[in-house]
């Protein structure tokens, strides 16, 4: 690791230095919305306090709106004169169809994959007592489908477009859902070990796959989206990730301490499904049809005109 880091920066272009502008103010209230969404949503996963998670998250939800506040007012300053300082971020940027397309899909994913890796191996080892390695073998098929969507995921995208390839990701997390729900229900019914097993093993495989379309198409559309040049901006896009990944961990958390594992996966496809529609009512209009090609060889007309003297 040491070598690689001394590689990397011996090979880092060289710079002039210099003090590029701040915006302090925006910067600090951005920082305090992040923290406090991720500590209120990391208590309420612990089952409280459940005072401490109110204020955090009011403390969040200030955060959040006077950064917004502060780059708005930063932003007219700058349009109105163009040698005052330039915001952090222009809010508008957030507001984009595209931005919010790709940072709902990709919050979805890694949602969808933090309850999976964590909901799984608690129901495989209290539910079922597998060991540590046959959980290993069964939380494996996960991984294992993401990988082997990845290059199909870049062809789906290029053929069909991000925003289809997007939905059927999703419908795939919906899918998933119901199944790994169905070997939960029926693990205390005198079910066979194996028929539980291969259900949770088909509900893995299908959230893999739609998990690997759903983030390949969610980085697409960010970095065709007007956002995706802002570095603000994709900054916030891997908070909203990782964000949703914690209320992933936090759902599971609490779901297990108040006994209400079997509706973790149906959450989820509550929330996949809200995704759907977003998608449904965003969907903008269809691309023309590409013109007919022009003809490359002269016809006979063409041959007889230029035979006429």
């Amino acid at each position: 690791m040491l070598v690689l880091m001394a590689l990397l920066a011996a090979s880092m272009p060289r710079v002039g230095r210099r003090r590029p502008p701040m915006h302090v103010a925006a910067m600090a209230w951005l920082v305090v919305g992040g923290g406090s969404t991720a500590t209120a949503v990391l208590l309420a996963g612990q089952t409280g306090p459940w005072t401490a998670v109110a204020l955090l998250a009011a403390c969040a939800v200030l955060g959040w709106w006077l950064f917004a506040h502060l780059s708005r007012r930063r932003a007219r300053r700058s349009a109105a004169d163009g040698t005052a300082p330039r915001p952090l971020l222009d809010p508008a940027l957030l507001r984009d169809p595209a931005y919010l397309t790709a940072a709902a899909g990709a919050g979805l994913a890694m949602g969808t994959l933090a309850v999976a890796i964590v909901a799984v191996p608690l129901f495989l080892g209290a539910e079922l007592r597998l060991g540590p390695a046959q959980i290993g073998v069964v939380v494996f098929t996960l991984a294992l489908a993401m990988t082997a969507t990845g290059p199909a995921a870049a062809r789906i995208g290029r053929r069909l477009g991000s925003r289809v390839q997007l939905g059927r990701g999703v419908a795939l997390v919906v899918l998933a859902a119901p199944v790994v729900t169905v070997a939960m229900a029926t693990s205390g019914l005198g079910v066979a070990r194996w028929v539980v097993v291969s259900l949770v093993v088909l509900g893995l495989v299908l959230a893999g796959i739609g998990i690997a379309l759903a983030q390949s198409a969610a980085a697409t559309e960010l970095v065709l989206s007007p956002a995706g040049r802002s570095g603000a901006a994709v900054g916030i896009h891997n908070m909203i990730r990782f964000l949703s990944m914690a209320a992933g961990y936090s759902a599971v958390s609490l779901a297990w301490a108040t006994g209400a594992s079997l509706f973790v996966f149906p959450a989820l496809a509550v929330a996949a499904l809200g995704l759907l529609l977003l998608l449904r009512v965003t969907r903008g209009p269809e691309p023309a049809p590409a013109p007919p090609p022009l003809p490359t060889t002269a016809g006979p007309a063409t041959r007889r005109r230029k035979d006429r003297p």
